[in-house]
């Protein structure tokens, strides 16, 4: 996970709206805003070389711009600020993105030796009638399907999202041979599916259905459950089981055509084949699935010395 710690400027860069022009270009409508810079502790006007840098962050323009601090070159977060929704958003410096890339794979390579005594663990300690057991059957579903946890925060979308952890009643089908179909609307309002054969799923959420605590299905929330997940094995978090998932269906995919692609075209037909499967299966798109949760290091099968190392296009963003 990227750290939040970051040096910071005394005299951090604020932002301030000189002018909106509104017009209209070959028939559309074109906003265009020009800002002015100042240092955020004594509102004096930035030096050129500050205003240069400050411009070239891309900020978006529809923001809260009263939030917005620009941060010196060399910071692991450049820029922080609120979107319209109130959220807040961090641009990390390249450098920061690189490391926390890299140790996630390299947590990743961890995980895949870690897991099956985790599962282990997680399997041996689910009850639906304790918190720490039904923390344990979120954990061991994250695993087999790859779906997010889900918050009980409100996240200011537009539609509710749901994830394991908050999932209620009416999101849970019992089908025939112990399989159970979880069904709901995720992050983004994407509706997430997910069919899972397995008899210890099936049995304890056919009594927490049972239970139905006001029609959540799970008394315990996802801070609970990252600190049951810590007591077990602090070294990782729940994503890791995402991209653990991501990792065996995109292995499994890549495995099946024989590499390496005769060209770059090839290539990114097949690597967005494989994207599209693992994005099905993550309730997300294929872009974040394969920049954000497809270990790089897969793609050299099908690369070979020829097209040589693939990496997503935010590595190669320069830091300005």
């Amino acid at each position: 996970m990227i750290s939040l710690k970051r040096k910071t400027r005394k005299n951090p860069i604020k932002r301030i709206i000189k002018k909106i022009e509104e017009k209209v270009v070959n028939g559309k409508p074109k906003t265009t805003y020009f800002y002015d810079y100042a240092y955020d502790d004594s509102n004096k006007k930035v030096s050129k070389e500050d205003e240069e840098y400050a411009s070239k962050l891309f900020i978006p323009h529809r923001i809260d711009n009263e939030s917005l601090k620009i941060y010196p070159k060399g910071s692991k977060v450049l820029a922080e600020y609120k979107d319209i929704k109130g959220r807040k958003i961090h641009r990390y410096s390249q450098k920061e993105i690189l490391q926390n890339v890299l140790e996630k794979y390299k947590r990743n390579k961890l995980f895949i030796k870690a897991s099956p005594n985790i599962v282990k663990e997680l399997k041996a300690s689910i009850n639906p009638n304790t918190d720490k057991g039904q923390a344990a059957l979120i954990l061991y579903i994250i695993y087999k399907t790859g779906l997010r946890i889900g918050s009980d925060t409100d996240t200011k979308a537009d539609q509710k999202a749901y994830g394991v952890s908050t999932l209620l009643s009416k999101h849970v089908k019992f089908l025939a041979g112990n399989k159970v179909k979880l069904e709901f609307i995720g992050k983004k309002g994407v509706e997430n599916s997910a069919i899972i054969n397995d008899s210890i799923i099936y049995d304890a959420l056919k009594k927490l259905k049972g239970k139905a605590y006001s029609t959540k299905l799970f008394k315990v929330n996802g801070n609970y459950v990252r600190n049951y997940l810590n007591s077990i094995d602090d070294r990782f978090n729940i994503k890791d089981f995402r991209t653990l998932k991501a990792y065996e269906i995109a292995n499994k995919e890549i495995e099946k055509r024989k590499g390496p692609a005769s060209d770059e075209k090839t290539f990114l037909k097949w690597q967005r084949e494989v994207g599209d499967k693992v994005a099905k299966e993550l309730g997300n798109t294929r872009t974040v699935a394969i920049n954000d949760y497809i270990n790089p290091g897969l793609w050299d099968k099908w690369r070979g010395d020829k097209l040589g190392p693939w990496m997503p296009k935010k590595l190669m963003r320069r830091d300005l």
